[in-house]
């Protein structure tokens, strides 16, 4: 059996939790491995809810590494996700399954040109994959 790819969700309001991680639940190549959030006080209700250890903003890289992130999926406000796209892409993520890397904005969007542009360039880097552009 192949190893599973671990994924994070980074931003937890209505879409994450409402059409984003129960379709991920039926995933079967992948796994929820951290939640990440700008809200302190969901963490403890959001962890016991999907099982995994659930981070703030703050503490993104933290996460990426000590749960062995493979993936994120950006479900942030529009406003933030470049920020945690850049963040997202410069942590060396371990992946069993390949060297291939993926970073995720649901929204792209929202944003500027220059600025999916910008994305995407910082994700390509070091060999990530930027999904969806």
């Amino acid at each position: 059996m192949k190893p599973k790819i671990r994924y994070a969700v980074v931003g937890l309001g209505h879409i994450a939790q409402t059409a984003v991680l129960p379709a991920f639940a039926h995933a079967e190549n992948s796994e929820l491995g951290a939640l990440v959030t700008g809200t302190r006080e969901k963490n403890r209700e959001l962890s016991d809810h999907y099982g995994v250890t659930a981070y703030h903003y703050d503490d993104l890289e933290r996460a990426f590494e000590k749960e062995q992130i493979d993936a994120a999926y950006i479900a942030t406000p529009n406003s933030l996700h470049r920020e945690h796209t850049e963040r997202a892409a410069q942590v060396r993520f371990t992946s069993t399954k390949s060297d291939e890397r993926e970073t995720d904005g649901h929204h792209p969007g929202g944003m500027r040109g220059d600025d999916t542009r910008d994305r995407k360039a910082q994700c390509q880097t070091d060999d990530r994959i930027p999904s969806p552009f």
